[in-house]
């Protein structure tokens, strides 16, 4: 998953913590939707 460059979370529970660590974790992350998500 290290080279995941698009994902789509939006109308999930994702909480901002959650979406933060993920981010450090996907170094090649390029676009994400988090919309509808407490992230957001």
């Amino acid at each position: 998953l290290t080279n995941l460059r698009k994902l789509n979370l939006n109308s999930t529970k994702l909480s901002a913590q959650t979406f933060e660590s993920l981010k450090k974790r996907l170094p090649a992350l390029q676009e994400f939707d988090v919309r509808y998500t407490e992230a957001w």
